[in-house]
């Protein structure tokens, strides 16, 4: 039928059938992109990349606009069904991507929360007063988060970041988040 009317559903395009089939090249030629981004961006961000990033990204590589959240919201579903490393995370007012064998808990997509809160950087002791946490819990959560490289720690912050010499944790998908939504808002 496709044939005699001169349509190939297979073809890679953003098609009709591709949308509502699921065929056709379109969303894995766009994971494979999403996967490149991701593991470049990697080392900057631990392996979380805000969405809106991620999709401005993708746009500069393919030099198209075309490309919506949505978008790479469904190529990112096609290849989590390949296993645990990618998946789409929502923490308060922003879309995560996660591009680390990691599942993360009920516990980091809170202390998340926080932290979007506190300018994208939170103190254990914040932590602990805000969410009344025991601190070995709060511990497990960073130290898990720090091993992925999800979060930066700094050890020289002092004053502003809670008590005075306690380390602070940065959340760099987070900070660069802000820096986006800071460059919008200017562009107004």
């Amino acid at each position: 039928m496709c044939t005699s009317i001169g349509v190939d559903p297979l073809a890679s395009n953003k098609g009709l059938w591709t949308q509502l089939l699921g065929v056709g090249d379109f969303y894995y030629e766009l994971a494979v992109q999403v996967i490149e981004i991701c593991l470049i961006t990697r080392p900057l961000n631990g392996g979380l990349i805000s969405l809106p990033d991620l999709t401005q990204r993708v746009r500069v590589r393919r030099k198209l606009d075309q490309i919506s959240q949505d978008d790479i919201k469904t190529a990112i579903r096609k290849v989590h069904l390949l296993g645990a490393g990618f998946s789409v995370l929502k923490s308060g007012r922003t879309t995560l991507v996660v591009s680390v064998p990691l599942e993360l808990s009920s516990d980091h997509s809170t202390i998340l929360e926080v932290a979007q809160g506190k300018a994208s950087h939170v103190s254990m002791s914040q932590i602990i007063t805000q969410l009344k946490w025991e601190e070995q819990r709060v511990k497990i959560a960073l130290d898990l988060m720090m091993q992925g490289g999800m979060v930066w720690v700094d050890e020289q912050r002092g004053k502003e970041g809670g008590t005075e010499g306690e380390p602070v944790y940065w959340f760099p998908s987070l900070w660069q988040q802000e820096r986006m939504e800071e460059a919008e808002g200017e562009g107004e």
